[in-house]
C-alpha cells in the first residue's frame, strides 16, 4: 500500500495503515529529523510527535498539493526546526558531529524496509550533492541547520533576497529529481 493509501486508511481510522506507514517512513523521517537537532532522543520525539499529527490530521492530506513523502518530511522539518530553535533558545549544547553518530535502526524493521530507507535517502544525498554550490549551501542551512533567511545571509554575507532565490532555484531542481523518484 502506497504512502498516499496509508493516509487515505487512517483518515478512516485504520490503525494498522498507521504502521504501515511507519513502516515505509520512519526511518526516513528519522533521519532527517536527527541530521536537523543532531540528537537521537529529540530526533524520535520529532517523528513520534509527526505520526501523532499524521494520525490526527489524516483527513487533512491533500495528494493534489503534495504526495504523501513531502506532506511528512514537510511536517518533521518544521517540527525539528521548532525543537531546535526551543533548545538554543534554553541551553547553548555542544554541537554534535553527525558524521560519526552511529545510524538507528528500528529492530522492527525488516531488511528490506531498512534497505528502502537507506535507497532513498541515498537519492536525496545524490539529488543534493547534484546542486550548484551556492545553492546546496543555502538548501542545507536552511532544511537541516534550521537557519531562517536573515541568518543565512548573514552566514553568507549575501542579501536576503540572494538567499531566497538559490533555495527556491535549489528546491525546484531538487523537485524536478524528485517527481517520480521517490515511489
Amino acid at each position: 500500500m502506497s504512502p498516499e493509501e496509508c493516509l487515505h486508511r487512517i483518515a478512516d481510522g485504520d490503525e494498522s495503515a498507521l504502521g504501515a506507514l511507519y513502516d515505509q517512513l520512519g526511518g526516513l523521517l528519522f533521519s532527517l529529523a536527527r541530521r536537523i537537532t543532531g540528537n537521537d532522543r529529540e530526533a524520535e520525539e520529532v517523528v513520534q510527535d509527526v505520526f501523532v499529527n499524521a494520525w490526527r490530521n489524516a483527513s487533512a492530506f491533500d495528494a493534489q498539493r503534495a504526495n504523501a513523502t513531502t506532506w511528512l518530511t514537510s511536517m518533521t522539518r518544521n517540527k525539528a526546526i521548532d525543537r531546535l530553535r526551543a533548545s538554543r533558545r534554553r541551553l547553548p549544547a555542544a554541537p554534535q558531529d553527525a558524521e560519526f553518530m552511529p545510524e538507528a535502526v528500528d529492530p522492527a524493521a525488516n531488511p528490506s524496509q531498512i534497505a528502502q530507507s537507506d535507497d532513498r535517502a541515498a537519492r536525496i544525498v545524490g539529488w543534493m550533492s547534484e546542486l550548484p554550490p551556492n545553492q546546496r549551501q543555502a538548501v542545507e542551512l536552511a532544511f537541516f541547520d534550521g537557519l531562517t533567511h536573515p541568518e543565512i545571509a548573514t552566514r553568507l554575507n549575501e542579501t536576503i533576497g540572494t538567499v531566497k532565490s538559490r533555495i527556491r532555484l535549489g528546491l525546484d531542481r531538487l523537485r524536478q529529481k524528485m517527481k517520480g523518484g521517490l515511489e
